[in-house]
């Protein structure tokens, strides 16, 4: 018997397909000492898992993150597929698709809490499947965020849903909330520039509000997990670290112009080699399924 509460409105992950997603890959060290990102791409029976980690003074807390993501997000999946019944050919919700990110990225953070390092995480599961009251085939992904590393879901030409970037420069909310709770811990105020908080020592400055380890700094701890979709024949996903973009710009047309480029037949190789400065460590990863359509029966 199938608990229809738990199923999406009418998702059915099409796990039946030959031709997979292309998946492109870009990585380079730019004018850093050491390659500290780090990525995943892992091919499950009903979608992808891709996760890209942004490490910072150090690298310890980010190779702990690429080492126990797989086996850790397969076993939270696992208990999730066992708890609702009569799962076997059909997709989890999105509610319990977003569960299972969300306490993957829990388990990580308590891992990672005593680390003195620290590193972003940017974690998705990607999914092709049928829409079938639509007789639509989209692209499903289910996104867990902490820190500036980012995911992106361009559904058409200019069009673009991302996710935050948890970032001193972009995300004055949780800017905000940081140099609040600072004042309440000190006695006196945070001492900020435009990029940076001062929260472990007036000459540490870290430009990010959220990220795994970094335990003498005040962070926020918590991830933002998010549901994205479009259809098939739209869809371009792209992960990235933050070594991307251009700090002083917007965010959000920067990676527009970069979709677009993808788009236009451009690999991920071709832009990182085409960006001018690359002064941080940078990761681009594309996913792409193929437009061929799948015949639905009556």
């Amino acid at each position: 018997m199938i608990d229809r509460r738990a199923l999406p409105e009418d998702f059915n992950p099409n796990v039946e397909r030959s031709d997979g997603p292309d998946i492109q890959i870009y990585q380079a060290v730019g004018r850093r000492e050491e390659q500290q990102d780090r990525y995943l791409v892992t091919q499950l029976n009903d979608g992808v898992l891709v996760m890209v980690a942004d490490g910072h003074s150090g690298s310890n807390t980010v190779e702990l993150i690429v080492q126990q993501t797989v086996a850790i997000y397969s076993q939270e999946r696992a208990v999730e597929k066992k708890r609702i019944k009569g799962m076997e050919f059909y997709g989890l919700a999105p509610k319990n698709e977003r569960a299972i990110i969300r306490r993957t990225m829990q388990q990580l953070e308590k891992m990672t809490r005593h680390m003195l390092d620290g590193s972003t995480l940017t974690l998705g599961f990607i999914q092709c499947g049928v829409r079938h009251q639509r007789r639509k085939v989209v692209v499903r992904a289910h996104v867990g965020q902490i820190g500036d590393s980012l995911f992106a879901l361009s559904s058409m030409p200019g069009r673009v849903a991302m996710t935050s970037s948890h970032s001193v420069t972009h995300h004055q909310k949780d800017v905000e909330r940081i140099m609040v709770e600072y004042q309440r811990l000190n006695s006196e105020p945070c001492k900020r520039d435009r990029h940076y908080l001062y929260t472990r020592s007036p000459n540490y400055g870290l430009s990010l509000t959220r990220a795994l380890g970094d335990r003498n700094d005040l962070l926020i701890r918590k991830s933002e997990v998010r549901s994205y979709e479009a259809e098939l024949n739209h869809a371009v996903v792209l992960f990235a670290t933050d070594g991307l973009l251009q700090v002083d710009q917007p965010v959000k047309p920067q990676i527009n112009r970069v979709l677009q480029q993808i788009r236009t037949g451009k690999t991920v190789k071709m832009l990182g080699e085409e960006m001018e400065q690359k002064m941080d460590n940078v990761t681009l990863i594309s996913v792409r399924y193929p437009p061929s359509p799948i015949y639905l029966k009556d």
